[in-house]
């Protein structure tokens, strides 16, 4: 009876096994479906043209569609809030900014609904980007002195065009108005640098931070003047503008940069895949072209250093984000 006993185990243990190793092997590998990468501007600029780029390559090295959704307003917090209560599985990404991911929700904690560090795993880094102070040419002011002067001779003063509240180049703006000693430089939010932008080219708006790549064809088209370029040297892009320490206000240096990110809690061999084939993505040559293009510095390292860049920008813009006013 004992014989038989163990026998009868032995045919069930293997009944058993028989019976998991195929829902084992069944196990679909990441990814194994499309996987939607979110912009949290408008179509058109740099953030969603570098997203663009990033989804074509990504087609190709996951072997699954890589769809561009784009999801502007709220300053970058809407997307940004969507994609941080995301299933955490891989297939929902944001294209996060420094908006995004550390001046926003700073600037307005309670509504932005997440916390950039303790929400969010950093994937990889793409790329840094320098702002250009912009301006109409019927303006007629070729630095910061003269604009200073016009805008001190305004009794409405003049105004400045931003992506909305919270990001980057409203940011710029405010700092500006606080080393120029407040000449009165009044902030006007958009959903997104593109709408900003036509403004600013209409006339609706006086300045504007835009990103290089952005500005870049407006300024040699003549139809916008760079004022100063907010990075530490001269770019070879514009080699003609200078750099606002040049202007006479010495470390005002404003650029934007642009990585993947996804929900906290995705799995981290998810995660480094993820990492090394958006690494190898901006290594191709339109990838390159592009970033060239926007003046950019291509960005490239580990999610975890990636991570501990994220933590040190939201410590450091936070305590800048203290001293300036949120409306």
């Amino acid at each position: 009876m004992l014989t038989r006993t163990l026998a009868l185990s032995a045919f069930l243990a293997t009944l058993n096994l028989s019976l998991t190793a195929p829902a084992q092997a069944q196990t679909p590998a990441y990814p194994s479906r499309p996987v939607t990468l979110v912009v949290p501007y408008s179509p058109g600029g740099t953030a969603d043209q570098m997203a663009r780029i990033l989804a074509n390559e990504l087609r190709t090295s996951l072997g699954q569609p890589v769809i561009v959704e784009n999801r502007p307003g709220g300053g970058t917090m809407i997307a940004s809030r969507a994609v941080a209560n995301a299933t955490p599985d891989g297939y929902t990404l944001i294209l996060g900014t420094i908006s995004s991911h550390s001046v926003a929700p700073l600037m307005n904690k309670q509504a932005a609904g997440y916390d950039p560090v303790r929400d969010f795993v950093a994937v990889a880094p793409i790329a840094s980007i320098p702002y250009v102070l912009l301006t109409q040419p019927a303006l007629r002011v070729a630095n910061v002195k003269e604009l200073v002067k016009l805008a001190s001779s305004k009794s409405g003063g003049m105004t400045y065009a931003s992506a909305g509240m919270g990001t980057t180049n409203h940011l710029a703006g405010e700092l500006l108005n606080r080393r120029l000693s407040g000449v009165g430089l009044t902030h006007v939010p958009y959903k997104g640098n593109a709408p900003a932008l036509v403004d600013l080219l209409g006339g609706q708006v006086d300045v504007m931070f835009g990103l290089l790549g952005e500005s870049i064809k407006h300024v040699e088209a003549g139809s916008l003047r760079a004022v100063a370029i907010a990075s530490a040297e001269r770019v070879s892009q514009l080699p003609n503008v200078a750099t606002f320490a040049e202007n006479g206000l010495p470390d005002f240096q404003v650029s934007a940069w642009f990585g993947v990110f996804a929900p906290k809690g995705t799995p981290a061999a998810i995660v480094d895949q993820l990492n090394r084939k958006i690494n190898a993505a901006f290594q191709a040559d339109v990838a390159k072209k592009f970033l060239y293009d926007q003046g950019s510095i291509a960005l490239n390292s580990t999610s975890a250093d990636f991570q501990k860049f994220i933590q040190t920008e939201y410590r450091v813009w936070g305590e800048i984000v203290a001293t300036v006013p949120k409306n």
